[in-house]
């Protein structure tokens, strides 16, 4: 494989993982904003107060904490993966500070 296609190879990569990040915090941003939107709903139209709202809005504080969770981890998967294909090619390491 000559230079230019390791270049090409490489490019595709990182694009593609740029790609599934972006997809994955679009993802996990609506199911935010969607459990957000939901105890809005049960706070002013549902008129639960005191423990009643407390033992309502839980299990969504509880769903939107794994979500964060789910997704930093996926977060992270994609950020070892770009930099483990970065360490493996040697056109990167030509690149390395001459761009950005």
């Amino acid at each position: 494989m000559d230079k230019f296609d390791e270049y090409k190879f490489f490019a595709e990569n990182t694009q593609h993982l740029s790609e599934r990040r972006q997809a994955a915090t679009q993802t996990y941003l609506t199911v935010n904003t969607i459990i957000t939107a939901a105890l809005g709903f049960l706070v002013k139209d549902m008129s639960f107060r005191g423990w009643g709202l407390v033992l309502v809005s839980l299990p969504f504080f509880l769903v939107g904490v794994l979500a964060c969770t789910i997704w930093c981890k996926i977060i992270t998967n994609i950020a070892s993966s770009t930099s483990s294909l970065r360490r493996a090619s040697p056109v990167a390491s030509f690149w390395a500070g001459r761009c950005c």
